[in-house]
């Protein structure tokens, strides 16, 4: 609680001592021509994640409701070189709570969070880098569910690390790194490199990539190194302008992996298959199929380290129901279209899979029903920079002169 109260005072003294950078439309106006002004944001998540899994004995996935609310709050300085270049110091603290759980105030503050945030904008494109401890939410590029599972993507919500990022109107790619265990005498040595991207060849066809490069070294009472990683190389058809719709697409690709647990094996597996996402929405209202064909691609998944303990979701952090294919998921999703800085997801899935696994027949293994409202403020104070998403700078204000005929011109 000490550490929590120091941050907070921190935090209100920045305030203060900047407050004169602040406008709030009563009369006291942002110094424009300062270029280091206070900063603040906050992101807000409620979260409802229902799941039963009865039908497959809770095979894969453990039938359980997660309730949760988070807020995250920020503060710090935005420095602004020249035109085209902006840089953010951002300090904030994580506050998550799972309802019914029963939390302590002590345990409601989860983790510190600070990074810095940089915007550049060049004739050819945009690039932004972030390094520090900052949301998973930086990442922008879609990245398939056998790399990252929804539950992940909640339950472990920040980087530490940093990510890097280009695009232009055709082109995107980022790079990042996310630092996960320190070696020690019980904490595993553990990271990943993560990268994906897309280039729309046309309108209606994108190439694009997502991977991941793990490495899942051992502690000192548990020695060994597990290597984990995998490539998906996609094509996407979409055809929702042809057809008026808000989303008409065809995603295909192949999830290929490398993997040696070098203490226990000599050999490598490279356990592989196909992937295909069907996607349909208008009036904003999806249905999506994910299809998986091919083997399992999580082999060690009930192996043990050298202290017996088993790897399972440690190693790998994608759905387990890509431990054996096939396997398919089928989605309805509503999403309404509120602001740009309030998203309401409410989704209902399907799945079905192996059972019992390996040896089993395949069917339907359960259901998902979730409700996610994310609130974010920094669309609102910086439209054009959003923290940790590239987006695009701006736009120039346009000033005017009146021509002969009395018409303005913009300029």
């Amino acid at each position: 609680m000490k550490r929590i109260a120091l941050i907070a005072i921190l935090l209100a003294s920045s305030f203060a001592g900047n407050a004169q950078f602040l406008d709030f439309g009563l009369g006291v106006g942002r110094k424009e021509n300062k270029p280091v002004k206070f900063e603040y944001d906050v992101d807000f998540w409620y979260y409802f994640d229902n799941r039963e899994f009865t039908a497959s004995a809770d095979l894969y996935m453990a039938s359980a409701t997660s309730h949760a609310v988070l807020a995250t709050p920020y503060a710090g300085l935005s420095v602004q070189q020249g035109g085209n270049v902006n840089h953010r110091f951002m300090l904030g603290a994580e506050f998550c709570r799972y309802m019914g759980a029963g939390e302590k105030l002590a345990d409601v503050p989860k983790e510190v969070l600070a990074f810095y945030d940089m915007h550049a904008t060049g004739r050819r494109g945009r690039f932004e880098a972030v390094a520090g401890i900052f949301p998973r939410a930086f990442q922008e590029e879609d990245y398939s569910e056998a790399i990252y599972s929804g539950g992940l993507k909640f339950g472990d919500r920040n980087y530490e690390g940093c990510i890097l990022k280009y695009g232009n109107e055709r082109f995107y790619a980022e790079l990042g790194l996310d630092w996960m265990g320190r070696y020690g005498y019980d904490v595993k040595e553990r990271f990943q490199v993560f990268t994906a991207g897309h280039w729309d060849a046309t309108p209606w066809l994108r190439l694009g990539w997502a991977a991941v490069m793990y490495h899942f070294a051992g502690s000192v009472i548990a020695p060994g190194v597990v290597d984990n990683h995998l490539l998906n190389p996609y094509v996407k058809l979409n055809f929702a302008k042809q057809t008026g719709l808000q989303e008409l697409s065809l995603k295909a690709g192949g999830l290929l992996t490398y993997q040696w647990d070098r203490m226990h094996s000599d050999a490598v597996q490279f356990p592989g298959g196909g992937e295909f996402v069907l996607a349909l929405r208008n009036w904003n209202v999806g249905i999506k199929d994910v299809l998986y064909a091919g083997k399992g691609i999580q082999p060690y998944y009930f192996d043990t380290d050298s202290s017996g303990e088993m790897y399972g979701s440690r190693l790998y952090m994608g759905n387990p129901f890509y431990r054996s294919g096939p396997y398919n998921m089928t989605e309805i999703s509503y999403s309404p279209k509120i602001t740009d800085y309030l998203r309401l997801d409410l989704m209902v899935r399907l799945y079905c899979g192996v059972y019992p696994e390996h040896t089993g027949s395949f069917g339907l293994a359960g259901n998902q029903e979730i409700c996610s409202l994310i609130f974010d403020l920094d669309r609102i104070l910086n439209p054009g920079r959003v923290c940790g998403r590239l987006g695009s700078p701006e736009p120039a204000k346009k000033t005017q002169r009146r021509t002969r005929s009395g018409r303005f011109l913009s300029l």
